[in-house]
């Protein structure tokens, strides 16, 4: 198994626990079935509103999987690189709530 697929996997785990997030969305080379040992990940993560002034992108990434680097790209993305040297990008989106 390679090691994306267990950052993947403790994503989603983290996704589903964390009543913070509201939704997240998985893009890039895994989600076309074109992943390999060299591939990066991406997500979106979609917060709250009411629920972002609670929200450390840093320290909820850092639980994902060992980090020895974070920073942010000219995009203003965080960009990881895990110990094992994967690299992920991680979008925090405020998620607002329409009323109707």
């Amino acid at each position: 198994m390679l090691i994306q697929n267990k950052i993947i996997q403790s994503v989603k785990d983290k996704c589903i626990k964390d009543e913070l997030v509201s939704a997240c969305m998985m893009y890039g080379s895994f989600t076309k079935g074109e992943g390999d040992q060299y591939s990066d990940v991406e997500f979106y993560i979609f917060i709250q509103d009411d629920k972002i002034e609670n929200f450390s992108s840093r320290h909820w990434v850092s639980e994902i999987y060992p980090i020895d680097l974070i920073f942010y790209n000219e995009y203003g993305t965080e960009v990881v690189i895990f110990s094992n040297m994967i690299r992920g990008e991680f979008h925090s989106f405020q998620y607002l709530k329409w009323k109707l």
